[in-house]
């Protein structure tokens, strides 16, 4: 990672010595000549400075001083080799030293010789022989109890696995040494490996948890009063800036950090600051600029021998020049020094540029070779955010893939590619929900999960009642810094619990072929996958016989996210010619959120909802999963209508009770007598018993779960999502009626159907091949089959009307819930008292259709 090379280096070469000072065994003092020449080398700024020590150390080490001295002098040398560059000489130098040590039973000093041996070779771009010799240190420096010289290997496991392309690895043991210096106070070491691990989340495309490891980095070093590691934490802020698109925040940062390295005579450093400042320029389509930087950032990092940054900058110029030459050459330096990251950047942009010439077979190989890695990464990270926005980051790969597929001829295969990029995050909870995470979870990790949620929830309380004020920023700052650091804080409990999980593993299979999903469908349905490229709109139409491959024009009447349903119209003479009973369809972005069930196919004046029953796919792989675990069918109905939300409520004691901050839903007391009209097996839970609690304990055991209550769409942060349950107790005293969406992800359900007869409940963020990240999918990714969800909001009693016709269709007509929906719709229609379409094509079901 850019900038992050630098910052790396400079803790691998100076580190070393500080680790072991006060508790290596007592030795003789060094001579004062030595003393001397170490403070020196300490505080030599040039090369000329550096060199001119190494002369008088050689001095030293060719004389006939004793022994012990001359190890030392060769030790300074190999520092200062390792400060110049000169790789070779700094790894022959610690190896002597190294033996040395050993052969003298200076364990201590064994271990840092061999720490800064590793060093070297790490910085000579062979992080593979690096982390060998750090898994040799490591047992060491336990066994003598130097827990900063622990830390300091960590971290250089840390650097390897990641140059390795390795970031999962890297963060953990990035965690490890962060651990330690919070533990001995050492915010020094801490601040650079904060700084560390935010680079990492930058690379992994999570900007926000990147921006709350750099900024605590940089409050450290300005406490700590270190220009460098300051100009450090200012460059990689502006790399997370660069990932969020807000290119002129991070020419701010790299502006702040360029002088400062250029005073301090870090030439690695500026050469890594001026590269950043042409990415931020290429970013404001300052091109020329952006050239000229990269240029001289490119002399500087060949000047300084530094391969991985020499092929950052080969890149950047062959994507400004579109020159395969300057790919070419970045390429082999890429392989040379196993950058997994930077070989999918470059093996993507060889595509794109063969792909413009013609020349498909190799954009084919090239495009393949960056998929494996992007997969191979992924699976790699057992964080669910992290493996979530790593992919998003990546998705335009797949859509360079796929249009290499296509061009190939191979559209079945494009299709299969097509779908196994969506909702990848949907289909690694019902993973967790097949593995039975909390089962296997020790005794210890659950009860961590349960202190957590409910610090979450009392955090996220605190936000509430502020932003439901006067809005201050300075009073709302550290809450919500304080409510991500536990985000980040459960998403590690969740990994630690994964891995505590054998059966999970075992769980990831290959993505679907073409004909696996097709097996999916029933005779009556027309799955229509849509697929936005940055050259054309990409679609497949899929029956249980065949595949057809549509290629759509990027036009204004057929935008990106197919809001306004024109991409289905294109489609209208192959649904026509499949005649379907069900249209099953796959769609990304606000699409989701469309109701299809009005619009009208050319030349038709009925609504789609009259010919077909209309299902959202989120994902295939997510729908073969479901139906595989097999569901605990009771029967049972779990409906949770009309929460007393505060005053006025009759319900509620005389005097008790706070002003509402939402109106009550009278008539969804109405559903809830109807489920019970229509079924013996119903639990209605109203009023003061529709409570998150109840929620909670009972709705892993009902087959449907109805829940009919206001909902808090955050598209801010999709986490603080929540259902609005009862808010009071009969005796009118206050209780959390909050069910937050991380809550939600928890309840494990084996529901068939999930109804949210509640306004908006399908809204969201949009995530990259995730697609709406909200409430109805998190029930979705609870487990459950198929939700039924709305797509606007719907008035109280026309909510109530549409619930008890869905219910008749589904409990009485015993139709599968698509057909129910439609059956509703329908008779809503048609009923001139309800005929708004505003009203009936309000809901849409997705999920299973089954």
């Amino acid at each position: 990672m850019i900038g992050w090379l630098s910052l790396v280096l400079t803790l691998l070469a100076q580190a070393p010595d500080q680790s072991a000072k006060g508790q290596q065994p007592a030795k003789p003092e060094p001579p004062q000549q030595l003393l001397d020449l170490q403070r020196q080398l300490d505080r030599a700024r040039t090369s000329a400075e550096r060199i001119a020590v190494v002369d008088r150390l050689e001095l030293i080490r060719t004389s006939s001083a004793p022994e012990t001295d001359r190890i030392l002098a060769l030790y300074s040398q190999g520092r200062a080799y390792l400060t110049l560059g000169d790789y070779d000489k700094a790894t022959a130098a610690f190896a002597k030293v190294a033996a040395y040590r050993h052969t003298s039973g200076d364990q201590f000093g064994e271990a840092l010789a061999l720490h800064n041996q590793a060093a070297a070779f790490w910085s000579a771009g062979e992080p593979g022989k690096a982390l060998a010799i750090y898994d040799e240190v490591l047992p060491i420096r336990k066994l003598l109890n130097d827990d900063a010289g622990v830390a300091y290997t960590q971290y250089g496991i840390a650097a390897a696995h990641y140059s390795m392309g390795q970031p999962a690895i890297a963060l953990e043991a990035y965690r490890a040494a962060a651990a330690i210096w919070t533990r001995l106070k050492d915010n020094r070491g801490l601040a650079g490996t904060l700084s560390s691990m935010g680079l990492i989340y930058v690379q992994l495309g999570d900007a926000q948890r990147a921006e709350i490891e750099l900024e605590h980095s940089l409050t450290l070093f300005r406490l700590l009063k270190d220009s460098s590691g300051e100009a450090y934490a200012l460059n990689n802020l502006g790399l997370a800036a660069l990932t969020s698109r807000d290119f002129n925040r991070a020419l701010g940062y790299f502006t702040k950090a360029l002088p400062i390295l250029q005073t301090a005579r870090d030439r690695r450093g500026e050469s890594y600051a001026l590269h950043n400042l042409g990415s931020a320029h290429q970013g404001l389509g300052r091109d020329k600029q952006a050239a000229t930087f990269f240029e001289t950032a490119l002399a500087r990092k060949r000047e300084s021998e530094d391969r991985w940054g020499e092929a950052t900058s080969l890149q950047a110029l062959g994507e400004i020049l579109r020159d395969r030459r300057y790919f070419e050459q970045a390429l082999t330096i890429r392989r040379a020094v196993s950058d997994r990251a930077g070989l999918i950047t470059t093996l993507a942009s060889l595509a794109r540029l063969d792909l413009r010439a013609g020349r498909v077979p190799m954009a084919k190989d090239e495009i393949v070779e960056a998929i494996g890695l992007v997969e191979t990464t992924r699976d790699r990270l057992v964080s669910e955010d992290l493996r979530a926005t790593w992919f998003s980051s990546q998705r335009d790969l797949y859509d360079l893939y796929i249009e290499t597929l296509i061009r190939s001829g191979e559209t079945e295969r494009a299709f299969a590619i097509a779908e196994s990029a969506r909702g990848r995050l949907l289909v690694d909870r019902l993973r967790d929900v097949l593995a039975d995470l909390r089962r296997s979870a020790p005794a210890a990790l659950l009860a961590q999960e349960q202190l957590l949620a409910r610090r979450i929830n009392a955090k996220a309380d605190q936000l509430r009642r502020l932003y439901s004020g006067p809005r201050s920023d300075a009073g709302t700052t550290v809450p919500e810094r304080d409510l991500r650091v536990l985000w980040e804080q459960q998403k590690d409990l969740r990994e630690a619990m994964r891995r505590a999980s054998p059966q999970y593993r075992a769980l990831l299979e290959p993505d679907l072929t073409a004909g696996q999903i097709q097996r999916l469908l029933d005779r009556d349905s027309l799955l229509i996958e849509i697929f936005p490229g940055t050259e054309a709109i990409h679609a497949w139409t899929a029956t249980r016989d065949s595949v057809r491959y549509h290629r759509l024009p990027l036009t204004a009447k057929q935008p990106v996210d197919a809001k306004d349903g024109a991409l289905l119209l294109t489609l209208s003479a192959e649904i026509r010619r499949v005649k379907p009973h069900r249209l099953i369809i796959a769609v990304e972005g606000d699409s989701e959120a469309t109701s299809f069930a009005a619009i009208h196919l050319p030349g038709d004046p009925e609504p789609l909802a009259a010919r077909y029953s209309l299902v959202f796919l989120p994902s295939a792989a997510g729908l073969e999963l479901n139906r595989s675990i097999r569901k605990q069918n009771t029967g049972r109905i779990l409906a949770l209508v009309d929460p007393v939300y505060g005053a006025p409520d009759s319900r509620l004691p005389a005097g008790s009770g706070t002003p509402a901050l939402y109106p009550r839903l009278r008539f969804s007391a109405a559903e809830g007598k109807t489920i019970a009209g229509l079924s013996s097996q119903a639990r209605i839970a109203s009023g003061f018993e529709a409570t998150r609690a109840v929620l909670q304990q009972q709705s892993k055991a009902a087959t449907i779960l109805h829940l009919a209550a206001h909902t808090e769409v955050n598209g801010q942060e999709p986490r603080l999502s929540s259902v609005v349950l009862s808010q009071f107790d009969s005796g009118g005293g206050p209780i959390d009626g909050l069910m937050r969406l991380h809550e939600i992800y928890s309840l494990e359900l084996h529901a068939k159907l999930v109804v949210l007869s509640a306004c908006r409940s399908t809204g969201g963020a949009w995530l990259r091949g995730e697609g709406l990240m909200g409430i109805a999918r998190g029930f979705l990714h609870a487990g459950a089959v198929s939700v039924l969800a709305t797509v606007r909001d719907v008035e109280d009693r026309a909510a109530a009307e549409m619930i008890t016709r869905f219910y008749t269709a589904l409990l009485v007509r015993r139709l599968q819930p698509d057909k129910a929906l439609q059956w509703a719709q329908n008779s809503m229609r048609t009923d001139p008292a309800w005929s708004s379409k505003d009203v009936w094509s309000a809901f849409a079901l997705y999920g299973d259709w089954r």
